[in-house]
């Protein structure tokens, strides 16, 4: 070490593992002592595995934690491109569109068919047919949801 260092700056070094050209550059940086010190032990607990994050969990059970949330994601990431998972928003539009249209085929079967029940009204079945009918041409939209045109 050069003789013409302050002691204190050596000492510094000594105690920390840092160069004295290091501290000396945190110090010109208006680093204190005690925030040299202070960087020096977080360095040497970081790298020994002991440094704690803002959470309570060492450096390594953060760095697992975020591996695992990597994995989650490249997952998700690729069961979506195998069409195994729906985006949320999307699913959402297509069952509101289907209960929609379910809805407004359902509203028009009486203001549809009352004319002709009037006709039909002395044959019940008859009446169960026409009903029926209506009924299974608003399952039969519905079943074709998303719409051809729409994919």
């Amino acid at each position: 070490m050069n003789a013409k260092q302050p002691r204190s700056i050596r000492q510094l070094a000594k105690s920390t593992g840092y160069s004295v050209g290091e501290v000396q550059r945190r110090r010109t940086r208006g680093e204190s002592d005690v925030s040299i010190k202070r960087a020096a032990k977080s360095r040497d607990a970081q790298r020994d595995g002991k440094a704690s994050t803002s959470q309570g969990e060492t450096y390594p059970e953060a760095q697992a934690r975020k591996e695992s949330a990597l994995a989650d994601l490249r997952e998700m990431e690729a069961a979506e491109r195998r069409g195994d998972l729906l985006d949320a928003e999307e699913t959402h539009q297509a069952w509101a569109a289907m209960v929609m249209a379910f809805r407004a085929k359902a509203l028009v079967i009486g203001e549809e068919l009352a004319d002709r029940l009037a006709v039909a009204a002395g044959d019940p079945v008859k009446c169960r047919e026409l009903i029926d009918d209506k009924v299974y041409q608003a399952l039969t939209e519905l079943s074709q949801y998303p719409k051809k045109s729409a994919a």
